[in-house]
């Protein structure tokens, strides 16, 4: 019973140290892209991250931003026409930057001829 009661002490601490890394990010901010606009998006870029090509309905892997970003915005090609989605920043004081951490931008199909973006930290 004592040697149960230990290995589930140990278990738990690992499990909480573990979980304590992840959440931290190490101090960065990671994103990805899901496509859910109804075409292919090229040259896709949030800040200094590149994606090259998202097709309809992918999610891409985690990149890490190296500068600071204020807003949910990202930039492509849409067919050979540059376009973007989300929402700028616009006057002062500018909102607060994305704290470190894991975030999914869905970019979303066209309202009124414009795609938007919904963050969705995990």
């Amino acid at each position: 019973m004592k040697n149960l009661f230990v290995i589930s002490i140990l278990f738990s601490g690992m499990l909480f140290f573990c979980g304590k890394n992840k959440l931290e990010a190490n101090g960065k901010v990671h994103v990805r892209i899901e496509n859910l606009a109804g075409f292919t998006i090229r040259n896709v870029s949030v800040g200094n991250a590149n994606y090259e090509i998202v097709i309809q309905g992918q999610i891409t892997n985690c990149k890490i931003l190296d500068q600071p970003i204020y807003a949910g915005y990202c930039s492509f090609m849409k067919d050979s026409v540059q376009s973007g989605a989300g929402v700028g920043v616009c006057g002062t004081p500018s909102p607060p930057l994305f704290k470190p951490g894991y975030y999914t931008f869905r970019v979303t199909p066209e309202v009124n001829g414009y795609n938007n973006i919904i963050v969705i930290e995990n």
